[in-house]
């Protein structure tokens, strides 16, 4: 950790934690949730407690302690659900088919409220999939990191459906650019798409970038698709663009490539018992 960053540790649901956390900072990024796509539908009411809840939490604390800006990253690829047309602009029909992006979309709704109500100064980034160094191979989410992961193990890689499925893939540095322009953007646009800029990528398009950068063969096991999975999710980043001159700086297979070099950095390194 930078010494410059102050790392404050603690539960997303313990009110007195995150007043903490807020004490004397006047912006705000909500990036926490506490499922994933996968498992949000096996448990949905804790999905509600344990994300959107404790998201009214934060927006009551953000008012008592005077923040004044927050920026709220929700789901590109998961609040749209199945869409008429590609890219996707800011502007179109939100119609989430699981309960993640339903929650998602749900904690978009009362942000906007917070703001109307109380004039906190709201943005909601609607994230593709970012990917890039320190994304963990865990729970099945982030599939460069999984596949990655897994492909350079020799372990099988579960593709589900015909592999067809295509969506949008974004490098974390491009990211966080993004939300440093965001940071100081004074105009009237409170919802923006951050994504790759391109066409997208199919889940076999991945994976075969992935065997190209390591030079290995994946062993795929197939599975049926999933009731949460669209055929296609690719946004638009226009707005972005316009508005903040944003675009990403890292092309899918540079960002693979870099990807895939931390992953093996990181693992070769010692562990400590």
């Amino acid at each position: 950790m930078p010494p410059e960053i102050a790392w404050s540790e603690g539960d997303f649901r313990d009110k007195r934690a995150v007043n903490s956390a807020l004490h004397n900072h006047d912006t705000v990024f909500h990036l926490v949730h506490a499922t994933w796509p996968a498992t949000a539908d096996m448990d949905i009411a804790a999905d509600i407690l344990d994300s959107v809840i404790p998201s009214i939490d934060l927006l009551d604390a953000c008012v008592r302690s005077g923040v004044k800006r927050l920026i709220y990253f929700s789901s590109g690829g998961t609040v749209y659900g199945a869409v008429d047309e590609i890219p996707i602009t800011e502007d179109s029909p939100a119609n989430p088919v699981g309960a993640y992006g339903i929650s998602k979309l749900m904690i978009e709704h009362y942000v906007r409220l917070y703001e109307r109500k109380y004039g906190l100064n709201c943005f909601i980034v609607r994230l593709a999939n970012p990917f890039g160094p320190w994304q963990i191979e865990a729970h099945n989410q982030g599939l460069v990191a999984f596949a990655g992961r897994l492909i350079q193990s020799d372990q099988q890689v579960t593709v589900y459906g015909d592999g067809s499925a295509r969506r949008d893939y974004v490098y974390v540095e491009d990211v966080a650019d993004f939300a440093a322009r965001l940071i100081n953007y004074n105009g009237s646009k409170r919802i923006f798409n951050v994504g790759g800029g391109g066409n997208g990528q199919s889940i076999l398009d991945v994976i075969h970038a992935i065997e190209t950068s390591l030079g290995k063969t994946a062993k795929i096991k197939r599975e049926p698709s999933r009731p949460f999975d669209v055929p296609s999710n690719v946004l638009s980043i226009e707005r972005a663009e316009k508005e903040l001159g944003w675009r990403p700086a890292t092309s899918f297979f540079d960002g693979i490539d870099k990807t895939l070099s931390w992953q093996r950095e990181f693992y070769a390194r010692p562990r400590t018992p």
